[in-house]
């Protein structure tokens, strides 16, 4: 009976842009120049320039496309990346890898919101489900490579920039929205804009998605609630702009095992400070200082029987992130010139463990009682436009860290353009220090653990005909003490044997992935826009090397170069829209895909024998459809379904092979109204 409704409803919301078709202009009132002609800032942090200038490969989802292809999360934009595999984790979050970086928490990639970090010390990790609400977003660039040399540390496999609305941004809006879908998930917010004040506020609650087996393969059916609460405030002028941000997040651990309950809570708080002038025609002054405080806790549940609690563990881990970027740059002739510093501190407040039901104890979770870090970095980028249409990029990098040994970053690009062809060549560096979870965990501690590093080649061709835009790009990532977690059963010291049963993470000497990535922008019509994005992982091998003779692994560990598990060779994303109306009626379809994964010997082995499907490693293609009418000239309905075919699809459990698959939700279904006033 769902699915009928759910059918009716998308049929009901097609039906009624279908009969006010009528004659239109391009896309978004955009014309087709412009839409092959966005402008990108994240790969240089100075004026906007052509994505195909731009030193890398950037991908650039605007506010007019997050409305049309009625993008909900951030994990629907990034689904549309070449090189991006997104899976579902079991601590109840999604896990991004981009161009073959596994990893369970999203801490190989910088998350910014305007410039300030998004990120738990404890495991440097953001969501991309409910973390970002999409309805305060004006862009989002996209950078599936090195940004070590702007950015410094955690700009490794790539960065994700996220430009919000601003006060003052030319714009009033005065919107209401409300959404409802599946498994009760509702939705509310708004958003004022006026003058030099900007303020958004968003609600989202769902009873959640609950698997057929857990991660030990048995039925279990646990509490799945899930609710976000997000707030955004800005007042600016005179080259001055202050944010404020709160942020509340609450979800279920959904594929825990069976018999145990888990519960995260995030409630990061962020405010910060923006100084732009304009010294002198040709002299640039940015100055940005923000503070965050992260509260995480995670709470476990175990049950003798159903509805029978045994015992209730609380894990408190509150840090803060605090820092200040300037960042001056000079425009001469064929130069263009930023040179910078950046501050930043990251410390632990409040880490314990406590069990609060049974019997009440209190233990620490780090190995120090406090940690603060710092990094003090200076950065020099130059952009010099050899001829009008060919640029070189150089830039370097030193970072003075604390905790760590001090490093250095560089990269130099080659771009050009001429006649509809265009093509860019880069090489560079990048680096990432660990988390604290990865080397002061009070269990599973490694003070020997080191930084990665990354080196990249990348090169793109690509060629803009009249109502299209074609790119091929080829990389080859070269990684140096990867950071890797095995299981480890104990570890041997001098002073007696530590027993771990747990994560350990090491650094892996040397890894090395290539691949092709494909992207194709075309506008056979008006009205019609179909982006299809395509990549294969050419090779994916790492080498983990002999382990310390101390350490038991809890499984055989291989040492030689072996093929990275879990990754799929062939991912596809596409989107089509067509735009019914001349006011702004649209609808679509999007689709992704992958092949299937490489999965090791003893892939599902902990599992039921019953129970046991090597199947949920196959590849698979999820359809969805999406539709955006205007019913009013103030009142306007987003409709999304997802996965309207119902497919089955897993994410491998590539962190402990033994245990059964994440199980992806089924078809669902979104309606969503914005009431302009």
């Amino acid at each position: 009976m769902t699915q009928v409704r759910i059918s009716a409803c998308l049929a009901l919301a097609l039906t009624a842009s279908i009969a006010q078709a009528q004659t239109g202009t391009p896309l978004a009132g955009m014309s087709i120049e412009e839409l092959l002609n966005l402008r990108v800032t994240a790969t240089t942090k100075m004026d906007a320039m052509s994505i195909r200038r731009a030193p890398g490969v950037v991908r650039v989802f605007t506010r007019e496309d997050i409305e049309r292809f009625g993008f909900v999360t951030l994990r629907d934009v990034l689904a549309n990346v070449p090189g991006v595999q997104i899976q579902e984790y079991r601590a109840g979050h999604q896990a991004v890898w981009f161009r073959g970086i596994k990893q369970r928490y999203n801490n190989k990639i910088l998350w910014i919101i305007d410039g300030v970090p998004l990120r738990d010390s404890f495991y440097g990790h953001q969501a991309v489900d409910e973390g970002v609400p999409l309805g305060m977003v004006e862009r989002i660039e996209i950078i599936t490579g090195p940004g070590s040399v702007l950015y410094g540390t955690n700009a490794f496999a790539g960065v994700v920039s996220i430009t919000t609305r601003s006060a003052g941004a030319g714009h009033e809006a005065r919107n209401l929205r409300g959404a409802y879908g599946t498994n009760a998930s509702g939705e509310q917010g708004a958003e004022f804009a006026g003058g030099p004040f900007y303020g958004f506020v968003d609600h989202v609650s769902t009873s959640g998605f609950s698997p057929d087996l857990n991660s030990d393969g048995l039925a279990w059916q646990h509490v799945q609630d899930r609710q976000r609460t997000y707030g955004l405030f800005k007042v600016g002028g005179a080259g001055l702009e202050a944010t404020a941000s709160f942020f509340n997040h609450t979800y279920a651990d959904t594929y825990r095992r069976s018999g145990r309950d888990r519960f995260f809570s995030r409630d990061p708080a962020y405010g910060s400070l923006r100084y732009h002038r304009e010294l002198t025609p040709s002299v640039e002054l940015k100055v940005l200082g923000y503070y965050e405080s992260y509260p995480l806790k995670r709470t476990d549940i175990r049950f003798a029987a159903p509805g029978q609690v045994s015992q209730t563990n609380e894990d408190v881990y509150n840090t803060s992130l605090m820092g200040v970027d300037t960042d001056l740059s000079y425009h001469r002739g064929s130069h263009s010139v930023i040179a910078g510093t950046s501050v930043q501190m990251d410390r632990s407040n409040t880490i314990v463990s406590r069990q609060v039901a049974s019997i009440s104890t209190t233990s620490p979770s780090l190995v120090v009682e406090q940690v603060s870090r710092r990094d003090v970095g200076l950065f020099v980028q130059d952009v010099w436009a050899l001829t009008p249409s060919i640029d070189v990029t150089s830039g370097v990098r030193y970072d003075a860290l604390s905790a760590f040994s001090n490093e250095f970053s560089y990269r130099t690009a080659l771009t050009g353009e001429h006649a509809g062809l265009y093509g860019k060549l880069l090489f560079g560096t990048a680096f990432r220090v660990p988390s604290y979870r990865e080397y002061l965990d009070f269990t599973s501690y490694n003070p020997v653990l080191r930084p990665e590093h990354l080196q990249t080649l990348e090169a793109q061709v690509g060629r803009k005909f009249k109502r299209a835009d074609v790119n091929l790009t080829f990389y080859n990532n070269t990684y140096r003490d990867l950071i890797k977690e095995i299981l480890v059963k104990t570890i041997a010291t001098p002073t007696g044997v530590r027993r771990l049963n747990t994560e350990y993470s090491i650094n892996a000497p040397t890894s090395t992935i290539r691949g092709l990535e494909f992207l194709a922008h075309v506008y056979p019509l008006d009205r019609l826009d179909v982006t299809i994005g395509l990549s294969h992982l050419l090779s994916a091998t790492e080498t983990i090397g002999e382990l310390d003779r101390a350490i038991t692994p809890t499984v055989p560990v291989e040492s030689g170069p072996a093929d990275v598990q879990f990754l799929a060779r062939y991912t596809v994303n596409s989107l089509i829209d067509y735009r019914l109306t001349s006011r702004g009626d649209h609808v679509g379809l999007a689709a992704t895909g992958t092949s299937s994964r490489l999965v090791p010997p003893d892939y599902q082995s902990a599992v039921p024998a019953a129970e046991r499907d090597p199947s949920n490693a196959a590849g698979f293609v999820r359809l969805d459809a999406f539709s955006a009418i205007r019913l009013t000239a103030s009142l306007r309905l987003n409709v999304r379904a997802v996965n309207i075919l119902d497919q089955r699809i897993y994410s491998p459990p590539f962190d402990h092979a033994t245990e059964y698959d994440a199980q992806w939700q089924g078809r669902s279904f979104r309606a969503e109204l914005t009431l302009k006033y």
